[in-house]
């Protein structure tokens, strides 16, 4: 089964694809990458939306994702804005999809779905690897996190 994992931030998005072949973490084969927006359509929001929607529809169909996670932004007071208009439009897209299972959550959602305490998730995507993944110390927390959606997003279909 192929599962993607998606983390948001300002500038870029992170996203992992993981190759699950087995029910143990180390029968997954993962490869983490960012999609940058380009600055020539820094002060265009709408094409930046539409840009983003289509290369996560070609990353999607080109790596045959059939599940797929996107870590959503923690309740804060000031919300980043565009944060929130691309997550908006990655979930319509992943509803809109062939993609036959998604999940959108929180770390705490994503902990529930990965049967862990929330402060070992937190810790987990600050470094320490709770899981054996290869490379772990290797990659920066947002590459961690689209790791850990994307797993959770899998387990959501593995416990069913």
């Amino acid at each position: 089964m192929i599962a993607m994992g998606i983390r948001v931030a300002p500038k870029e998005i992170t996203y992992s694809i993981l190759e699950i072949t087995g029910e143990e973490i180390s029968e997954i084969n993962y490869n983490t990458n960012t999609l940058k927006i380009p600055l020539a359509l820094n002060d265009d929001t709408p094409r930046q939306l539409s840009f983003i929607r289509t290369s996560f529809l070609s990353i999607i169909s080109e790596n045959n994702v059939s599940v797929a996670g996107l870590r959503t932004a923690e309740t804060v007071a000031n919300p980043d804005v565009f944060r929130m208009n691309v997550e908006g439009v990655i979930q319509e897209l992943l509803s809109n999809s062939w993609i036959e299972s998604y999940f959108t959550g929180k770390l705490n959602s994503i902990a529930s779905k990965l049967n862990k305490p929330v402060q070992e998730i937190t810790d987990c995507k600050n470094g320490e690897d709770i899981f054996d993944v290869q490379d772990w110390s290797k990659i920066n927390s947002n590459k961690r996190e689209s790791f850990l959606v994307g797993l959770a997003a899998y387990k959501k279909v593995a416990k069913s």
